[in-house]
C-alpha cells in the first residue's frame, strides 16, 4: 500500500464520546483497529492520464517558484508520440471528451493531489468494517457505522493532513448529526469525496483462484448517482492473485480491459477514476 509523508501527529476524538459505553471495550482498541489506511496522493495525480493511452509517458515537473501549490502542467501526461492502432478509436488520448470535462477532471486531480497531504480510505463494506468492529465488541449496524464515519471526518485539523477520502456506497447518502451530507461536509473542509464503485471478486473457473471485479455491467449508472451524491472521484480494485501458477495472461488482460473500461464510464460521468492493481 502507499502510504501519505509522515506529518505531525494530530489528536483524535474519544471513540466513547460517539458510541454506546456498553458496545465499546475500549476506545483505544477501537481506534487502533478500525483506523484506516492512507494511500498517497501519488496515485491520485496518475489519474489524470486519460483511458486509452496505453504505452510508457512521462510526466512533467512544473512547479512554480514562488508556491508549493501543483500547476495543471505539472499533472499533464505526454503522449510518447503517434502509435499504430487497429480500426477507429474514439477515446484515444481521451478525445471523446470535451476541453470543459478535460479541465474539470485536472481540477479535481489537482485537488487531490495536494503538496503535503494524502488520500484516506475508508471505503469498508459492512461485511469488513463488521470483522473489525466484533474484535472490539461493537455492534455492526448502520448507525454505529455512520458514528464511525462521522468521527473520521470530524477529527480537529484532519483537514490539515487530508486531501481526499475514498467512500464506500453506503457513507455517500449518510449525514452527520448537523443533518449535512458527509460528501457535503467533507467539501466544506476542503477533503474531496471519492467512492468505491466496484462490486465483489469473481473466482473464474479453470483457473488457480483468481478473480476479476464485477460492477462494470451498471457502473455507468451508478457513476451518474455517485456524482449526483456528490463523488468527484472513484477507486477501482483489482485483485491480482500471486502464486506458483499465476497471474495467468488470460487473468491479467481481463483485469487491465477491465480497468480501462471503468476509467472511460468514470471519466465519461464527471469522475477522475483511480486504477487499483492490488498485487
Amino acid at each position: 500500500a502507499f502510504l501519505a509523508p509522515a506529518l505531525p501527529a494530530f489528536q483524535a476524538p474519544s471513540v466513547g464520546s460517539l458510541l454506546p459505553p456498553a458496545a465499546i471495550r475500549s476506545s483505544q482498541g477501537f481506534h487502533q483497529a478500525l483506523a484506516p489506511g492512507a494511500v498517497s496522493a501519488v496515485a491520485a495525480a496518475a489519474a489524470v492520464a486519460y483511458a486509452g493511452q496505453f504505452g510508457s509517458r512521462r510526466r512533467r515537473h512544473v512547479r512554480s517558484n514562488t508556491s508549493s501549490k501543483v500547476t495543471l502542467q505539472s499533472l499533464a501526461i505526454t503522449s510518447p508520440g503517434p502509435r499504430s492502432t487497429s480500426g477507429a478509436c474514439s477515446c484515444h488520448g481521451g478525445s471523446h471528451l470535451s476541453a470543459e470535462a478535460k479541465a474539470a477532471l485536472e481540477r479535481i486531480c489537482e485537488a487531490i493531489a495536494t503538496p503535503g497531504k494524502g488520500i484516506t480510505a475508508c471505503d469498508e463494506s459492512a461485511g469488513t468494517i463488521g470483522v473489525r468492529f466484533e474484535a472490539v465488541g461493537v455492534e455492526n449496524t448502520t448507525e454505529h457505522r455512520r458514528l464511525y464515519r462521522q468521527m473520521l471526518f470530524e477529527t480537529p485539523g484532519v483537514d490539515a493532513y487530508l486531501s481526499a477520502a475514498i467512500l464506500d456506497p453506503e457513507t455517500m447518502t449518510q449525514k452527520d448529526d448537523k443533518g449535512v451530507l458527509f460528501t457535503e461536509a467533507l467539501q466544506a473542509r476542503g477533503i474531496v469525496p471519492g467512492v468505491k464503485p466496484h462490486l465483489k471478486p469473481y473466482v473464474l473457473p479453470g483457473t488457480d483462484g483468481e478473480t476479476v471485479m464485477q460492477g462494470l455491467d451498471s457502473l455507468a449508472v451508478r457513476c451518474k448517482e455517485y456524482k449526483a451524491a456528490g463523488a468527484q472521484f472513484a477507486k477501482w480494485r483489482s485483485p491480482i492473485v500471486i502464486t506458483a501458477t499465476a497471474p495467468s495472461d488470460m487473468v491479467i488482460e481481463s483485469n487491465m480491459r477491465d480497468l480501462a473500461r471503468y476509467a472511460l464510464i468514470c471519466q465519461d460521468e464527471g469522475l477522475v477514476p483511480i486504477v487499483e492493481p492490488d498485487i
